[in-house]
């Protein structure tokens, strides 16, 4: 017992806020505090992350992606912050969930704590699908898309699995990657199998990079299984993504551009190639690259490339 309280107190020591506050850095200590800067981080780029529909403040536009309410259509009005490796998933793997549930563990163990907090576990996510995906794990179904309307979620409740759209696998699979390391959580086979293929599978795309680096500055790390991040552009502040509603690394000017992701737009809506890839690259508008093949707007871009 001693050997695991020394344990648990060094790696709460490597977590701990106070390593970050002497690069000016300072990671939320509750969940509560990671959703307040987990606005501010998504500020410029409202995207729920498996539907891609736009959202203002806590209102969800489902029109903007043609998500239908399966049941919920109160909750499939507002966004959530989702945890992708689920709290239940963390808890359960340590003592103070046995003792208490969530509540204690938040209360008494600094790493579960820590890890509730991760933002690079949290996600803006539509109400109905946070709570019809649950505790689930994340994995492979073979339920049709049609749950949410043009939304392609699949939640298999008997399966107890929430399939996500292949935009998202990706990035949910590294996620979940880095959580299990960072926090020492214990994968099934066939659930690490499945973050591994899809890590192979769905490259790292501009938007997790922007992802990863927003977050970094909020946290004081980033996602190894993403890429490399660099502190120094954070420019010492204590919270970079207070400012996060213009710069480039935030969704405003970029490039040199005056190009925006405060609306998401289509095809049609494209003054140039060059909009169109800043909307698919910087803004995560997967729906401009319909066939996946990482060029937007074909009949503009491929014509401009001729």
């Amino acid at each position: 017992m001693r050997f695991s309280f020394i344990a648990a107190s060094l790696l709460f020591a490597l977590l701990s806020p106070a390593v970050f506050a002497l690069q000016g850095i300072e990671a939320p200590r509750t969940f509560n505090e990671a959703k307040k800067v987990a606005w501010k981080l998504y500020a410029g780029r409202e995207t729920t992350f498996y539907c891609g529909c736009e959202y203002k403040g806590n209102r969800v536009d489902l029109a903007s992606c043609g998500y239908q309410p399966r049941k919920n259509a109160n909750r499939a009005g507002r966004i959530e912050w989702e945890h992708v490796v689920p709290a239940w998933v963390i808890g359960h793997q340590r003592q103070c969930w046995q003792a208490g549930g969530r509540d204690n563990c938040t209360d008494n163990d600094p790493v579960f704590a820590a890890a509730e907090a991760d933002l690079h576990n949290l996600v803006p996510s539509i109400g109905e699908v946070n709570e019809d995906r649950s505790n689930f794990a994340l994995g492979m179904v073979t339920g049709k898309p049609t749950q949410y309307g043009a939304c392609p979620m699949v939640v298999d409740f008997k399966a107890k699995t929430a399939m996500p759209p292949e935009h998202a696998r990706g990035a949910s699979a590294r996620i979940y990657l880095y959580m299990a390391d960072r926090y020492k959580l214990r994968l099934s086979n066939q659930d690490r199998r499945t973050y591994e293929a899809w890590n192979r599978q769905y490259p790292v795309s501009e938007w997790e990079k922007w992802r990863n680096q927003a977050t970094a500055c909020a946290m004081g790390w980033g996602n190894p299984f993403v890429g490399k991040v660099d502190l120094s552009s954070c420019s010492g502040n204590t919270q970079r993504v207070a400012g996060a509603s213009s710069g480039s690394a935030f969704g405003g000017s970029a490039g040199g551009t005056s190009y925006s992701c405060s609306t998401r737009k289509t095809c049609g809506q494209m003054s140039s190639c060059s909009e169109a890839k800043h909307q698919l690259e910087q803004c995560g508008n997967s729906r401009l690259d319909q066939d996946n093949d990482g060029v937007p707007c074909e009949s503009l871009c491929r014509q401009t490339s001729r």
